[in-house]
């Protein structure tokens, strides 16, 4: 009886695992390298400033209401001035005024982030109709060179672009805007940019009221209706004299605490450019102090803070600080988080945060406990018995 046998064709068996390799790497490619750097040159088409990498020298917005805010960036010797730099900024106009840092950070991110939902390509349109939906969008020449045009200028080492903005989009949550003068490519951006741009001055100035931070304070004095607290920093610890004269040794996270939100404190707003000038009277008629609350870092701040009873809808409060101009408008919780007493500040623990954590050996005796006496020591972060005996 004679078998059949069949030939195995090992070019096809080759060329098929080549195939199969050939198929596997396309594969490989499309989804690893080839879609993720489509994807990236998609997003990045779609941004608006490209700012990475980029020092920034001054930003200028206007929306109409108000005059042009220009902002300049005072870390441009320090190499700063960059997208998600802590940089230093001022108001230049219309008038000088050191700025809210977080503020204009937070606006450089932003300009750095914004981009477009969409892309309305004009360059195929006849140059009427181009015109035509231009000016329906509200980015015509005309409406661009109105001095209440909403625009932002971002001028940088590498440049100046300015982003003009239009009409809100009928439809979506969008805002038609134009980048410099190409006239062929509109960008629907987000409507809260638009928002943003609406911030009065008080949003972009400066308003805290300690120019000092909390691990500069030396000593300190809290007044109050219901306490008079002078605190003393010896050697990284805190010694207390109340108004009767009596010292007590202070609690280093209470007045810590304290401090902290003193030296964060910062104003909802200005009631008046000078706390001596007439607005400022009218601002405090009625108000009475509350509060005082002197820190010393190298020089001596004294804070002060006024209360307005404002009839049943509750009241106002007011500060002024010993070195800044302006009478400041504060939230309603700063009375609250300032106005502590002696007992809230002395030490009253046995055993201190730093001493918690400093602890590496324990004993623990008494008659509840089994032998009479343990001891624990902590190597390496780990608690384990040391000793039982009785």
């Amino acid at each position: 009886m004679k078998v059949a046998t069949t030939q195995v064709s090992w070019n096809k068996q080759a060329a098929l695992a080549g195939l199969l390799l050939a198929l596997g790497t396309t594969a490989y490619w499309l989804e690893y390298k080839h879609t993720p750097e489509a994807e990236r040159k998609e997003d990045q088409s779609k941004k608006v400033f490209h700012l990475k990498g980029t020092r920034l020298l001054q930003i200028i917005i206007a929306d109409g209401s108000h005059p042009p805010f220009k902002f300049r960036c005072n870390d441009s010797s320090g190499k700063l001035c960059k997208p998600g730099d802590p940089s230093k900024w001022e108001i230049t106009e219309p008038k000088k005024f050191k700025a809210d840092d977080t503020a204009l950070n937070s606006l450089v991110s932003t300009l750095n982030q914004l981009s477009s939902n969409e892309v309305i390509d004009l360059k195929d349109e006849s140059a009427e109709k181009r015109d035509a939906l231009l000016k329906e969008y509200g980015l015509d020449s005309a409406s661009r060179s109105k001095g209440e045009a909403k625009r932002v200028e971002v001028a940088s080492e590498s440049g100046k672009h300015t982003l003009y903005l239009g009409i809100a989009h009928p439809m979506n949550d969008a805002t038609f805007a134009l980048l410099d003068q190409d006239e062929n490519h509109i960008f629907l951006i987000p409507n809260y940019f638009s928002t943003q741009l609406s911030q009065g001055v008080t949003h972009w100035r400066d308003k805290r009221l300690f120019t000092l931070s909390t691990h500069d304070v030396t000593d300190f004095q809290l007044t109050s209706s219901k306490t008079d607290i002078q605190g003393e920093r010896i050697e990284g610890n805190w010694n207390l004299r109340s108004r009767s004269g009596e010292t007590f040794p202070g609690d280093l996270e209470n007045i810590e605490s304290l401090l902290t939100a003193a030296t964060f404190l910062s104003g909802k707003s200005f009631a008046a450019e000078s706390k001596n000038d007439t607005q400022a009277q009218r601002a405090l008629h009625g108000a009475k102090k509350v509060l005082s609350l002197t820190l010393n870092g190298g020089h001596k701040i004294t804070f002060t803070l006024y209360k307005k009873t404002i009839g049943s809808m509750g009241a106002a409060f007011y500060a002024t600080t010993s070195n800044l101009d302006p009478l400041f408008e504060l939230d309603s919780t700063t009375q609250e988080r300032l106005d502590v007493d002696l007992k809230k500040l002395r030490l009253a623990k046995l055993i201190t945060s730093m001493d918690r954590f400093s602890t590496k050996w324990i004993q623990i005796q008494g008659k509840p406990i089994e032998n009479g006496l343990i001891e624990v020591i902590n190597k390496d972060t780990q608690w384990s018995t040391l000793k039982a005996q009785k």
